[in-house]
């Protein structure tokens, strides 16, 4: 134990009556020991301040109703408060560290209890902790000694001899123990356990245990000769009922073999046996742990065996809570001594690294070399520390566990000292891998919400572009038809106009490819072969990418058809085959684009899990590029994120090729290889057709239907658009009225709804859009025809749109004859037509 004893000066001179002071001793610890209970704790502390002259003296153990405040058990001299040590320091001081002698200056050690001291004359302390034979604290007996020279040595030996006394008085207050004491007494002589049967039978009846006496027969039977009313109560019978019979008939007969079993062993080995055993009463299910204590007559043999049993039912309960929430909450506890090298662990700690009790032997090296080779040095470093200087630690550490699982492990450690070395490091670890994966969950999910607010952003932007936009292409193109009009087919200028005219025309797709990757349209989508699609595509990569670079397509002879938006497969091929050509510049090389049909035994599936049974169809983009490395394979779908150089690339194309696939019920595979190449697989649900693909011939196109002078409302708020609007509907054969405020526009046709057969009208316009005029205008005149012109139709305006009698849509920006062919459309038909 750890104390506070000062280093004692050199003994004084042993007295002239040291003879006489030993018999004195001796005989204050004889009139001590025919006393039991709180009359021998009194008997003790008289007598030991008796001896010694002290000033006060008592036996004090923890308070039972208060945390830190203890309670006087027996006082010298006597008084009427037994409760003056509840908050000395003094006491808890003792308590703690074991023991306490102070000479000459326990006034200053203790400042606080400077005027206690002073009040009873004090100058000296001797304190010592009173702890039961395994080491655990019952109580403290303290003495206070006035100024003057005192035989130290003696008093610390008096103090112990009397503390040892007082042990056995304190463990005496349990009633297991008294009745012990009350059988060795009956073993030893019958006529003093007679003598003493009235004090017996007292604690026998009131102690906590049920205790029961069995005679042994001769004819291995066990009689019951007695019980107290712990036991009796438990039965739910009398003592009377239960003296003469045997545990047969008694107990259950499952648990009366059981416990025969256990009294025969107690009688063959003549030793003490503790079992655990679970029975069920009247009460309920209750678990006992009963201990069998055999008694020996002169000649050694057992005659008698005494059972006291304990129901340790809510300790078995809050045992199995704590494994319970050990096991879900992936905690367990660890306790190292320095002194033995023993490492204990709980049940949890054994769960947590999936180790078997019977077969795991914990030990620092072995939980070292639990955890992975990286980080086994520090966990070894942290055990080291505390050993070593008390430090505290708080780690975090990666564990392999046998099934090959690596965990991450939480532990905490905190050490206990005693005269300033380290004899206890213990604390706690938790199995911490199911909140870092929570944790980089959250992360994932939080760039992904980062990447979808950007991409919102992006198709709010692209939104706003297009409506500006088209409405500039729009004019643009109509003014290059207006004006191809005007001249001679013939005429050099014509082919400078339709190249202009093919620039707007890309110009427009590439708006809506844009709208498309940001998801502000919704494309239409068909069964179609797929054959002529990616022709059509290839065919439009070839005059995209540097003439060094070698289009080799493989298609096969199998019909392939899936329900595909065919724009939306030109563009996957396009941004792949952009992106091949960079990937071998400046040097060329060749890009491979295969078409091909998946059979049932197709080994793709079994080599990628996103690859689904009902993908049948192939479509591999391949290139003898540089390569992409392995650390960058799975970023390449990222939007923004680009190897090329400022100004090359925006880093859009792969995410929106990865979208278009996703959006078809496909599944994109990646193979690369640095120095030979990339390879870009698509795979689609599709069909599979076993017969020669026939590629349709181009269907010329048509003229644009002409109109019959009616008269169309026009309102637009672009000027260009308005403008160009005028001379275009006379060219197509119709009386344009234009307006560029909306308002102006529905007063003129509130003021003669008649004089209009159609309505042409913007989507996006201040003060009053598109779909809120043309629900004024049906209003006045409902079957009018009306048609709405916009770029950027959203999946929330087509069912406005539909519910307020907008029955067609013309897309921006618009040909003359696409603006023919939807008037044409709407208008109802002359009976001559």
């Amino acid at each position: 134990m750890e104390g506070l004893c000062q280093s004692p000066q050199p003994p004084a001179a042993a007295p002239p009556d040291g003879a006489s002071r030993f018999d004195s001793l001796v005989r204050s610890l004889l009139r001590t020991a025919g006393r039991t209970g709180d009359e021998a704790l009194a008997a003790i502390v008289a007598e030991l301040g008796s001896v010694l002259g002290a000033r006060r003296a008592h036996v004090s153990i923890p308070s039972p109703d208060q945390i830190g405040r203890f309670q006087s058990l027996a006082l010298w001299p006597p008084g009427p408060n037994l409760d003056y040590a509840s908050e000395h320091a003094s006491t808890a001081h003792i308590w703690k560290h074991g023991e306490a002698c102070v000479w000459d200056t326990v006034a200053d050690l203790f400042a606080s209890e400077s005027s206690f001291y002073a009040k009873w004359r004090s100058a000296s302390l001797l304190g010592h902790r009173l702890d039961d034979p395994a080491g655990k604290p019952l109580g403290v007996l303290v003495v206070l000694l006035g100024p003057g020279d005192h035989d130290r040595p003696f008093a610390e030996t008096l103090l112990k001899l009397y503390a040892l006394r007082a042990v056995g008085e304190l463990e005496r207050r349990r009633h297991e123990a008294a009745a012990l004491a009350a059988e060795r007494h009956r073993s030893a002589a019958q006529a003093a356990l007679a003598a003493q049967e009235a004090r017996f039978h007292d604690v026998f009846d009131h102690t906590e245990d049920g205790v029961l006496f069995l005679r042994v027969e001769d004819d291995d039977r066990f009689i019951v000769e007695r019980v107290n009313a712990r036991l009796t109560d438990a039965l739910g019978l009398p003592a009377s009922a239960l003296v003469g019979l045997s545990p047969q008939e008694i107990y259950p007969p499952d648990f009366a073999a059981r416990f025969l079993a256990d009294c025969r062993e107690c009688v063959s080995t003549r030793a003490p046996l503790t079992v655990e055993q679970h029975l069920t009463l009247h009460s309920g299910a209750r678990v006992y742990r009963t201990r069998l204590m055999p008694v020996r007559n002169e000649s050694g043999a057992v005659f008698r065996l005494i059972g006291f049993s304990t129901d340790i039912t809510d300790l078995r309960q809050q045992q199995n809570l704590l494994a319970e929430t050990e096991a879900i909450t992936r905690v367990g506890g660890w306790d190292y001594d320095t002194t033995t090298g023993r490492l204990l662990w709980t049940a949890g700690a054994y769960r947590i690294f999936e180790q078997d009790p019977a077969h795991f032997q914990p030990s620092l090296q072995s939980v070292v070399e639990l955890h992975v080779p990286d980080h086994a040095p520090a966990v070894r470093l942290a055990y080291e520390r505390a050993i070593a200087n008390g430090a505290d630690f708080d780690f975090t550490a990666h564990a392999r566990l046998p099934s090959g699982r690596v965990i991450t492990v939480h532990t905490l450690g905190q050490t206990e000292t005693m005269d300033g070395i380290v004899v206890r490091v213990f604390g706690a670890m938790r199995d911490i891998t199911a909140d870092e994966e929570a944790d980089q969950l959250r992360l994932r999910l939080e760039a992904q919400l980062r990447r979808a607010q950007k991409m919102e952003a992006v198709g709010t932007l692209a939104g706003g572009i297009a409506h500006d936009f088209n409405n500039i292409l729009a004019g643009i193109m109509g003014n290059i038809q207006l004006a191809g009009f005007d001249l001679p087919q013939s005429a050099p200028v014509q082919r400078f106009l339709d190249q202009s005219y093919q620039g707007c025309i890309r110009a427009r797709d590439l708006v809506r490819r844009i709208l498309t990757f940001s998801r502000q349209t919704d494309q239409p989508r068909a069964v179609a072969a797929l054959r002529p699609v990616v022709e059509e595509a290839v065919e439009l990569l070839r005059a995209t990418i540097p003439a060094n670079v070698l289009i080799i397509p493989v298609f096969s002879e199998t019909a392939l058809h899936a329900l595909i938006d065919p724009g939306q497969i030109h563009q996957v091929i396009l941004n792949l085959g952009t992106n091949a050509s960079h990937a071998m510049l400046p040097a060329g090389g060749t890009l491979t684009i295969e078409l091909a049909p998946l059979s049932e035994h197709d080994p793709w599936p079994a080599r990628h899990p996103q690859v689904k049974a009902d993908h049948r169809l192939r479509l591999t983009v391949r290139d003898t590029g540089c390569g992409i490395p392995a650390e960058l394979i799975d970023r390449i779908f990222e939007p923004f994120f680009t190897t090329k150089g400022p100004g090359e690339g925006s880093g859009l194309g792969l995410s929106m090729v990865h979208g278009i696939v996703e959006n078809h019920g496909g599944a994109l595979v990646v193979e690369s290889t640095v120095g030979i190449g990339t390879a870009f697989h698509l795979f689609l649900p599709g069909q599979i057709r076993h017969h020669a693909e026939t590629i349709p011939a181009p269907v010329p196109a048509s003229r644009s239907p002409f109109g019959e002078g009616q008269t169309v409302l026009v309102v637009d708020d672009e000027i260009a658009i308005t403008t160009l609007a005028e001379p275009i509907l006379e060219h197509l054969g119709y009386t344009p009225r234009v307006y560029s405020d909306p308002h102006t526009a529905l007063e003129a046709f509130v003021a003669d709804p008649n004089a209009f057969s159609a309505v042409l009208t913007d989507l996006t316009m201040p003060g009053l859009d598109g779909i809120t005029l043309a629900q004024a205008i049906r209003a006045v005149r409902s079957e009018i025809p009306i048609i709405l012109m916009t770029g950027h139709l959203r999946q929330g305006d087509v069912g406005v749109m539909r519910s307020s009698g907008i029955a067609h849509h013309l897309p921006k920006p618009f040909s003359v004859q696409s603006l023919g062919a939807k008037l044409h459309e709407a208008l109802p038909r002359s009976p001559s037509s």
